[in-house]
């Protein structure tokens, strides 16, 4: 039992962050199937979002707008103004002005409504091309390791778009490669799918969902199962040892005991 809690005990700690994503994996999972903590943003919102990326991106104005999915960002985010504006060309340009002081954070779209401005993000810990990119774009990844959302940035010095999702960074290289991948996640987002979500449950990796299984079982046979008062009965004979010379054995009996 104290083998089996200690065991317990540097699993969590050792797989702290796989634990926590996993257990992010069922709230989204749940809130998709549900329908709960949805992000609905308009085609004509999110149009109009696109036009001002590309606008700040010839104009070499940096940006970092932030799309939530279904997990929250309470915990992850921190600082920021309150807005809860209506999303225009011109105010995006605006928060996004080195004059502004909200133009170093990020903005958070969400409901066809602009949340927050000037939000500080989690910095990427595992993201192998800090000294290619700049803060915006280790923040952008940042985020996407920790949640679903999907992050866009624009860079300052070289005007470019990327995408931060899943943990990953890619860049973009067409504008409709920016539509695209908007109008994917939103419709994810917005809709939940219940026969993708038990295909992938089922399905996914099942190799390794069925060696887990096994692996699963094994432990729990072995450091749960056999636990407990157990008992076997032995027949063991009886005998006599470090006799004095001056005395022998008449008789034993019994012979043998359980």
């Amino acid at each position: 039992q104290f083998l089996a809690t200690l065991f317990l005990l540097v699993f969590v700690i050792v797989f702290q962050r796989e634990l926590r994503r996993f257990f992010d994996w069922i709230i989204i999972s749940s809130k998709k199937l549900t329908g709960v903590g949805k992000n609905s943003v308009s085609q004509d919102i999110a149009h109009l979002i696109m036009r001002s990326i590309q606008e700040m991106a010839n104009k070499k104005i940096g940006a970092l707008i932030v799309f939530p999915g279904s997990l929250s960002l309470d915990g992850l985010v921190e600082g920021g103004f309150l807005l809860d504006g209506r999303i225009s060309s011109s105010l995006l340009l605006s928060i996004f002005d080195t004059s502004s002081p909200g133009h170093d954070g990020a903005v958070i779209i969400e409901n066809n409504r602009l949340r927050k401005f000037g939000v500080h993000l989690p910095l990427a810990e595992n993201y192998k091309n800090f000294n290619r990119t700049g803060t915006r774009h280790r923040a952008a990844v940042g985020l996407a390791e920790k949640s679903d959302s999907l992050i866009v940035v624009v860079s300052e010095e070289r005007g470019e778009i990327s995408i931060a999702q899943n943990g990953q960074l890619s860049l973009i290289t067409e504008p409709h490669e920016l539509e695209e991948k908007l109008k994917l996640f939103l419709q994810e987002s917005q809709a939940p799918d219940i026969d993708r979500f038990w295909r992938i449950f089922w399905l996914h990796n099942w190799r390794l969902k069925a060696l887990a299984l096994v692996l699963t079982l094994g432990v729990w046979f072995s450091l749960i199962f056999q636990m407990g008062v157990m008992s076997k009965e032995f027949l063991v004979p009886v005998e006599v040892r470090y006799l004095d010379k001056n005395m022998q054995i008449a008789s034993i009996e019994p012979r043998a005991i359980k």
